[in-house]
């Protein structure tokens, strides 16, 4: 009997010693060399809402339940609700952003607790070294979180690693819009269209563009009005994206009558600027942006509605890298 409790008691000792040496930060991190500039990387991750189209987790479901409050900088937060086991219920917060060097979020997963996440940001040459962490402080006596803590890094780094790589391919391509050549375009003659309004929050429509589009197809061909060239967005409201005003259009031969819901626009002959978009729709803000830097930069003015012109016969890529957007400026 001597034995057995002085077996039981080495054990104890044991488990004593694992539980004091092993350390209490749980540390997960990742880091990659992204070719683009440190701002363009900050704002995939300090915008939330950019998140969508980088994040691991958020590519597992699809149909997962996101809820937003601002999205943008300290603050912003979601919380998603998912039925995937690998995703389950929870919310991130940001609760530190420093232009382009770092940023800290508040991450909790409903009855597991939480950690902390943290970016940083460094020049190198002419790219940036991004660094994804995940902290979380671990109780001395909560031994299944010590004994998590050894299996985390081999669990959540590949996630990591699969972020970074999208948020590269996004930011590559972003860097390579930055090599956009704006060249003065004068508009032939006139284009007629239909379209269709929607305003607010440019990120927080409820209705893709996509939709509007084939809404408008669906009632053009109704009234057997045939559409004359690609959808085009009109920017008639622009410099405020939280107060935005675009209308979806699609081209027609001629000025037509329509429903109530619907308006007919036409897009005047005249002097413009023009550059082309490679690439998702998603990152036409970094084209639009550019744009804006070279007004200022060239003490140009707009005079009327900026227009997009999305070419559908390379939208049938599926590489979205050969995608073409056409973006003008009237001037």
């Amino acid at each position: 009997m001597k034995k057995f409790f002085k077996a039981i008691g080495v054990v104890l000792l044991v488990v004593i010693v694992l539980l004091l040496i092993i350390p209490r930060e749980m540390n997960v991190e990742r880091s990659l060399y992204i070719n683009s500039d440190p701002k363009t990387v900050f704002d995939q991750v300090n915008n939330l809402k950019n998140w969508e189209a980088w994040s691991p987790w958020l590519q597992m479901d699809p149909d997962m339940k996101l809820t937003y409050g601002s999205t943008v900088g300290v603050g912003a937060q979601y919380s998603w609700e998912s039925d995937n086991q690998n995703v389950g219920v929870g919310s991130l917060q940001i609760v530190e952003s420093l232009p382009e060097k770092s940023l800290k979020t508040k991450i909790e997963f409903e009855g597991q607790g939480g950690g902390n996440g943290l970016w940083t940001f460094k020049k190198i040459n002419n790219g940036t070294n991004v660094t994804w962490a995940m902290q979380s402080d671990i109780p001395w006596y909560n031994i299944p979180g010590k004994i998590f803590s050894f299996l985390i890094d081999g669990m959540v780094g590949p996630t990591f690693e699969t972020g970074l790589a999208s948020i590269k391919e996004i930011c590559e391509s972003i860097a390579e819009k930055g090599q956009l050549v704006v060249e003065d375009y004068d508009v032939p003659e006139e284009i007629w269209l239909v379209t269709i309004k929607d305003s607010g929050a440019y990120d927080q429509r409820k209705t893709t563009k996509m939709e509007l589009f084939k809404e408008l197809r669906g009632y053009l061909a109704g009234e057997k009005i045939e559409v004359a060239g690609n959808p085009i967005i009109l920017y008639n409201s622009w410099a405020d994206t939280s107060k935005s005003v675009l209308e979806y259009g699609l081209p027609v031969a001629k000025s037509v009558k329509v429903d109530s819901k619907y308006q007919v626009r036409r897009i005047f002959p005249g002097k413009s600027l023009k550059a082309i978009h490679y690439g998702k729709h998603e990152n036409l803000g970094a084209t639009h942006e550019f744009f804006s830097e070279y007004l200022d930069n060239h003490h140009v003015h707009v005079f009327g509605t900026p227009w997009e012109i999305f070419d559908e016969k390379s939208m049938s890529e599926s590489d979205m890298a050969k995608w073409v957007t056409e973006v003008y400026y009237p001037i």
